[in-house]
């Protein structure tokens, strides 16, 4: 993993305000991350982009597009109109209260919390030293099957 961030914005904030991450999987994937709290207007979204076609999300509209190249073709899957942003975190609590009550398992593992936090130190101490982070999880993954 390497990365790059830093303070540019002059958003007055003690933390890096814009950050620019790059892996490579074992299997020889790459993928990258850019974050930022600089850019105006504000520009939230995800892709995930492989051989058989993209998957596209905007936070603006919420929707998600998807493209396959089978199809040659996008298909849009706009967000539910009776959608409401806070009931996300209303089931994330109700979540956690039933986790607590013993009637649920974790959605998100301890081992998913701490690859997690290992990969955001990852990427700090990369941007620090100005050098590639090695992280090695070969054959510790199995748990990530657990949900």
């Amino acid at each position: 993993m390497w990365a790059f961030s830093g303070n540019r914005g002059g958003l007055d904030v003690e933390v890096e305000d814009s950050a620019e991450i790059g892996v490579r999987f074992s299997n020889g994937t790459i993928g990258s991350v850019h974050l930022d709290y600089v850019q105006q207007p504000p520009n939230h979204y995800l892709e995930l982009i492989g051989t058989d076609g993209t998957i596209s999300w905007k936070y603006a509209n919420g929707g998600v597009r998807l493209y396959r190249s089978e199809e040659n073709g996008w298909q849009n899957f706009s967000i539910r109109k009776e959608f409401e942003r806070n009931d996300m975190f209303l089931a994330e609590m109700s979540h956690f209260i039933e986790l607590v009550r013993g009637n649920e398992k974790s959605k998100c593992t301890l081992t998913d919390g701490i690859r997690a936090l290992e990969l955001a130190l990852a990427a700090k101490k990369s941007a620090e030293e100005s050098r590639i982070i090695p992280i090695n999880w070969q054959g510790q993954l199995d748990e990530f099957s657990s949900y």
